[in-house]
């Protein structure tokens, strides 16, 4: 699985000659099939294909197919289509119009999203669609990409079948190490609030918190979650951190314990210039005052973030009742703040109605 996932063919052979099953799944059933193609590993994949004959219609247990992952796999500038002929070559046609249980996308979603228009097409070509009726798909495959990205809370680093995202219940769970942003601002001077509840707790790592407008959306693999540079700030319950990168310090102790059923509340002061938290309502130490904010939060504004890689969260932004109060009745719910419009910078931009 390590050995495709880094392209390492000559290892993966071996591996198989000494018995390795090459049909092995991880926890959410990718093969490593699945992730050779994810990575764009074409030379690999392409082995596990022909000489090892890997199934190229298995599927994850989130319902992502083979020709998913080699839809949204980094674009080779040279060849853009070959892990998604390589799949379609060896029986992965029947997965066309399969929507993974993520955010409910085909394979051709899944290209579009990453900017590969030309494995779109390349797919488009094989099902009924011809013509004008092709380039008609495509602009509706292009729609229900920027739908998702222009969500209120949508995946903001990592790719949006990261995170399972139900809008009504705020509820995230994390497929891949990915940073989930909201939409809705605390502008400069105000107060913010908003609940994290702890549904399944990721064993390695949670950081929840704020980020500013210079936090940047990335689409692809993300180490960089909230926190993890001069734009963020996130405490993390699981590692007991608080994170902040400032003048090189990524880190400082946060010693409280979260598990499953915890409620973490994060609010923002931007007239006081601090970031305070409370579990389960309250905000006594080892909670409370956790950051001192910097300038660079004052000149700007603040959104609700928070990364994860493993493990199921509730978000309440105020849109429903919230379970516990904030520092005080300054604070107003993030739900009560504008919203702003997505950045449009990549596939946002790529991804326009009459593209």
């Amino acid at each position: 699985w390590v050995a495709s996932q880094n392209g390492h063919t000559d290892t993966v052979t071996e591996l198989a000659r000494l018995g390795a099953n090459v049909h092995a799944v991880e926890q959410k059933g990718q093969s490593a099939l699945m992730v050779a193609l994810e990575g764009g590993r074409a030379d690999t994949a392409a082995h596990l294909l022909e000489s090892l004959h890997a199934d190229a219609g298995a599927l994850t247990s989130y319902g992502a197919s083979c020709l998913h992952f080699a839809a949204g796999a980094p674009m080779d500038a040279d060849s853009p289509c070959r892990v998604v002929e390589l799949v379609l070559e060896h029986g992965g046609s029947s997965s066309l119009e399969l929507r993974d249980a993520v955010v409910g996308w085909t394979p051709m979603h899944w290209a579009v999203c990453v900017g590969n228009e030309s494995a779109a097409h390349c797919m488009l070509d094989k099902t009924e669609a011809a013509g004008p009726a092709q380039g008609e798909r495509l602009k509706q495959l292009k729609r229900d990409v920027r739908g998702v990205e222009e969500a209120p809370l949508a995946v903001f680093r990592g790719l949006p079948w990261h995170a399972k995202l139900d809008a009504e219940t705020g509820s995230v769970e994390f497929m891949a190490w990915s940073t989930v942003r909201a939409k809705h601002m605390c502008p400069p001077g105000a107060k913010g609030y908003y609940e994290i509840e702890i549904v399944e707790l990721d064993s390695l790592a949670f950081q929840f918190g704020f980020v500013t407008a210079a936090f940047e959306r990335e689409r692809g693999r993300s180490n960089i979650g909230v926190g993890g540079d001069d734009s963020s700030w996130a405490v993390d319950g699981v590692r007991q951190q608080a994170w902040h990168k400032l003048e090189g310090k990524t880190t400082k102790t946060y010693p409280c314990e979260w598990k499953a059923g915890d409620v973490v509340g994060l609010a923002c002061d931007l007239e006081a210039m601090q970031m305070l938290v409370s579990v389960n309502g309250s905000f006594d130490a080892p909670n409370g005052l956790v950051f001192e904010l910097d300038a660079s939060a004052a000149e700007a504004c603040l959104f609700p973030a928070f990364s994860g890689k493993t493990g199921t969260v509730r978000c309440n932004l105020g849109d429903r009742p919230l379970l516990y109060q904030p520092p005080s009745p300054s604070f107003s719910a993030f739900y009560d703040f504008d919203r702003v419009h997505v950045e449009r910078g990549g596939m946002a931009a790529a991804a326009q109605d009459e593209a």
